[in-house]
């Protein structure tokens, strides 16, 4: 088992969490202690995540990640780095770092990530150019305030709170 993890530790898809237990994990080995049944268990999974196919797959990742998500990716890193979820990993897409596999894909899997996605892609419901007006019952307290600078520079337009 020594060698199987010195093996996954060497390969650049072993990273975050499942590097720092293995390491745990090679150093209670080494100081000759034994390993618990759920170690031995977690150990298992971790290195079969960890694998010489998984790293092909990591290896392949960041030319698919290019060519197939990356225009989605910053709709949604631009979309979550104004919440509270996934703000890391938001702030490395949109500084142009190739996201690890997993995270992404907890981060667009989800049901709020396809809703956003799907949004994006949708036919905008106004042109560009066009004048709207707020309803009367607007909040611009929730308003980005890039959005309000904007419609407050529009020409013709009066420079009140909504």
């Amino acid at each position: 088992m020594e060698n199987e993890i010195k093996q996954a530790l060497s390969r650049s898809v072993c990273g975050g969490w499942d590097r720092g237990f293995l390491e745990s994990i090679l150093e209670q080995v080494g100081l000759g202690r034994k390993l618990s049944s759920k170690q031995i268990e977690t150990v298992s999974k971790i290195l079969d995540r960890n694998d010489e196919s998984n790293q092909l797959a990591h290896e392949q990742w960041a030319e698919t990640y290019v060519r197939e998500h990356s225009r989605e990716a910053m709709c949604l890193a631009n979309y979550y780095a104004r919440t509270g979820y996934f703000r890391e990993l938001s702030r490395d897409i949109i500084a142009g770092n190739v996201p690890d596999y997993r995270a992404y894909s907890k981060m667009s899997q989800n049901k709020y990530a396809q809703k956003v996605l799907t949004t994006h892609r949708n036919v905008p419901k106004y042109e560009i150019g066009s004048l709207v007006t707020a309803r009367a019952n607007f909040v611009s307290s929730r308003m980005p305030t890039s959005i309000e600078r904007t419609l407050n520079n529009f020409p013709g337009s009066q420079s009140t709170k909504f």
